[in-house]
């Protein structure tokens, strides 16, 4: 095992060292620098499971100018060598698989869950691994997990090595308290490749987290809402948007521009009758642009409904609709942008920067409807403002079906240096934890953007996994659902924004079905001109005319009647995953179903005689 410090002094001068080398004595666990100033303990603790490496949050002693920035854990565990057949295993999206071989020499810093700049190829685990020759090795990072990054290197030394180790932000500015707990890791070793480490880490989070599964979840709390969820489609309608690209920046009740209006609630309960008419099997719908200002319009101001799409009196006659038809009804709120126009915004609550004048922090949707974002700091946005929302919300209006707050399980968590409620990245989860764990309680199904997986138990339904299907990384080789086998069973998901509105026969609709996803459909989901195909946006379903409808009606049928072939998989584990071809998967259940995909333009013919469709489908 070896330890690289990286070490900064009140200039912002650094340094960085190994614990081998010169000036450092490592004797019984203690990690010592003199010339540094520099003491702590490292500690490794067999277990059952392998061994333990963990560095106590108390044992950080630093008594002179300098103080730990990174402290980076090389195990000799989750390594390759060039030719070995193996491959690095990496959290980034579903999963991706780097193989030892072929690579240039090159060193990466891979995201995790802490936000230092925008990636949209951001990681759902905490863990990193590595196989070849049928052996493996896994790292799950337990302390410190909200404050690590990733180093992945490639094709290094003379013997040409791949690793890839955990590199934890003891702090980030000089300034700063080091980390707030213990960092740990723990590693493991077993028989297997990519597939053993997933079941391996799926078994550990039962285990060490008690992670319930959904259909415990409805069982335990006779939850008929998450039931029907757990069935369903997810069917999202955009209704009011104010014009993009925005033009006034902070806006007032007398500057606000007037939204358009893809949709009105009456249009929305034609769509349900329509569903009803041609008897679409299960589907939760969600208001998108319901409230006031439309979507990204004002919020944290939820109230009055927005008039152009009908105002509240035509949102009541819509929640009717949606209880004769049979179709539960949701809605769409944020407690992630704030908005200087809203009524109940407080400018004090956004999170500060580390500057010296603790700078209001602008979210990272930068200029959307309501101008302006800013990031709310996520202790007031859980402690206040959902608080005070979502049970106005639950008292005033009789909905139920998966609740949905934009992006609090998919973003990159953020300090937020505020004198008055400051707040570290462990605080950011704890706190959109909260917020989710509000929404089961009153709707009984809690929906978000993402899923990472600090978000679990409280995230019931992700709106995506990740961004688009496969990815320009210089180190992925290969995509593969690694997630999935972890958690298909434990969270209801679409696996990527590229795979909204894909209809059957289409290369991301079937791709979806083969990881476990459920499809998503969204009426006017493409609605700002500087979202392209590139980002996930591209395919849209728009409301026009009668006609128009009832032939998109009959292909929602074709999706709802799919998911009704495919019911009796929801609840179980994702076993496997294997790539008879180019063209055919296999995906093993762990209640003995297998899921076969023909993405080919002939029929599909299996071992044992049956036949597989041109780009279809059969569960066996």
């Amino acid at each position: 095992m070896e330890i690289e410090v990286l070490c900064l002094n009140a200039r912002g001068e650094e340094r960085c060292s190994c614990i081998s080398e010169c000036g450092w004595v490592f004797s019984d666990g203690i990690c010592r620098n003199d010339s540094l100033g520099i003491v702590f303990r490292c500690e490794e603790i067999p277990n059952e499971e392998g061994f333990e490496v963990r560095i106590p949050r108390e044992s950080i002693q630093e008594s002179g100018e300098w103080k730990i920035r990174e402290i980076t854990v090389f195990s000799g565990l989750t390594v390759g060598k060039e030719g070995d057949g193996g491959a690095l295993v990496l959290p980034v999206c579903t999963g991706i698989l780097c193989r030892t071989e072929g690579h240039d020499p090159g060193e990466y810093r891979v995201q995790v869950f802490a936000e230092q700049e925008y990636n949209p190829y951001w990681s759902n685990m905490p863990i990193f691994g590595a196989y070849a020759d049928g052996k493996a090795a896994l790292g799950i990072v337990k302390g410190g997990k909200y404050d690590f990054d990733i180093c992945l290197r490639t094709a290094f030394g003379p013997e040409r090595m791949y690793s890839v180790d955990p590199v934890f932000m003891v702090r980030d500015y000089y300034d700063e308290e080091p980390i707030q707990e213990d960092i740990s890791i723990q590693y493991s070793s077993m028989n297997g490749d990519w597939r053993e480490l997933a079941r391996f880490y799926r078994k550990w989070n039962v285990r060490t987290r008690n992670l319930p599964t959904i259909e415990e979840k409805i069982r335990k709390e006779n939850n008929t809402v998450l039931e029907y969820a757990s069935r369903a489609i997810t069917m999202r309608f955009r209704l009011a948007v104010k014009p993009l690209p925005c033009t006034v920046y902070e806006q007032t009740p007398e500057t606000e521009p007037v939204p358009n209006i893809y949709m009105t609630f009456e249009n929305v309960s034609s769509v349900l009758k329509e569903f009803r008419r041609q008897n679409v099997g299960p589907v939760e719908c969600c208001l998108v642009g319901w409230n006031h200002g439309g979507h990204d319009g004002a919020f944290p101001q939820l109230l009055p409904v927005e008039e152009h799409c009908g105002g509240e009196k035509e949102l009541r006659k819509t929640l009717e609709t949606a209880r004769e038809t049979g179709y539960p009804l949701s809605f769409h709120d944020n407690y992630y942008d704030g908005y200087t126009l809203a009524d109940n915004f407080d400018f004090d609550d956004v999170c500060a920067d580390h500057g010296p004048f603790k700078t209001p922090v602008r979210s990272n949707a930068g200029i959307v409807a309501g101008g302006r974002a800013y990031r709310v700091c996520a202790e007031k946005a859980a402690t206040k403002y959902a608080v005070r929302n979502l049970h106005e919300i639950h008292e005033k209006f009789d909905i139920c079906g998966s609740y949905f707050s934009d992006v609090i399980s998919i973003i990159g968590l953020h300090k937020c240096y505020h004198v008055a409620h400051p707040l570290d990245r462990a605080g950011n989860a704890k706190y959109y934890k909260e917020i989710m764990a509000l929404k089961h309680r009153l709707f009984s199904s809690s929906m978000s953007e993402g899923a990472r997986d600090w978000a679990l138990p409280e995230l019931d339904r992700a709106f995506e996994l990740a961004n688009v299907v496969d990815h320009v990384l210089p180190y992925a080789d290969e995509h593969v659902p690694f997630f999935q086998m972890v958690y298909h069973g434990f969270v209801i998901y679409n696996n990527y924004r590229e795979g909204i509105n894909a209809w059957p026969g289409e290369e991301a609709y079937l791709r979806n079905l083969s990881y476990g996803g459920m499809p998503l459909l969204y009426f006017h989901h493409v609605f700002h001109p500087e979202w392209t195909a590139a980002g996930g946006w591209a395919a849209d379903l728009k409301f026009t005319t009668r006609e128009a409808l009832e032939k998109d009606v009959a292909r929602i049928r074709k999706i709802t009647d799919d998911m009704d072939c495919l019911k009796e998989i929801r609840f179980a584990f994702l076993d496997d995953f294997i790539r008879h071809s180019d063209t055919l998967t296999e995906t093993v259940y762990s209640n003995g179903r297998r899921l076969f995909v023909n993405y080919a333009s002939e029929p599909a013919v299996l071992k044992d005689g049956s036949r597989v469709e041109p780009r279809n489908f059969i569960l066996k």
